[in-house]
């Protein structure tokens, strides 16, 4: 009761199972979160990143899915997507890397905040997974190949401002 409303408090009990190799006590505990809080998306996708931590795919896919139905408008919902399907592609899965460039650019596209921030960072993030898993661009709907470019990155900082009044 003292803690049914800190999502830590579920993160924190998962890790526990999960770590115990109990993966199944672990996403009983986790799902509370999705059945406490249906309505809200970012309970949703920080249920479904924890799933992600360990490698619970499929059902990550299901709650980064369930974000996606509810909101197909927001860039953010495209993006959870593409960095899932980044995150399982594989020699024995080159499509996903394909899928996950598709949901880059959707996120990309879609981004209408103040500064862009999540397109600057999905731009380099589609440059990377381009250039990583050898993607044909024109298997990229609707993308400009002009976009690409060999970026060597070790460590990416975005700084953006909120304000354009600030120097």
């Amino acid at each position: 009761k003292t803690y049914g409303a800190n999502l830590s408090f579920y993160m924190d009990m998962a890790k526990y199972f999960f770590d115990q190799k109990q993966a199944d006590v672990g996403y009983k505990i986790l799902s509370n979160i999705s059945e406490r809080m249906p309505e809200k998306m970012l309970a949703q996708r920080i249920l479904a990143y924890c799933l992600m931590e360990y490698q619970q795919w499929d059902l990550a896919f299901f709650y980064l899915s369930f974000v996606n139905q509810i909101a197909p408008y927001e860039a953010t919902s495209k993006r959870d997507l593409a960095v899932l399907y980044e995150h399982i592609t594989s020699p024995e899965k080159p499509d996903f890397a394909i899928k996950s460039a598709n949901y880059y650019w959707q996120a990309i596209l879609l981004d209408d905040s103040f500064d862009h921030d999540l397109a600057i960072t999905g731009l380099g993030e589609l440059n990377h997974l381009i250039s990583k898993w050898k993607i044909d661009p024109g298997k990229i709907d609707k993308f400009d190949a002009r976009f690409i470019a060999p970026i060597e990155l070790d460590l990416r900082v975005v700084i953006s401002w909120t304000n354009n009044q600030a120097d």
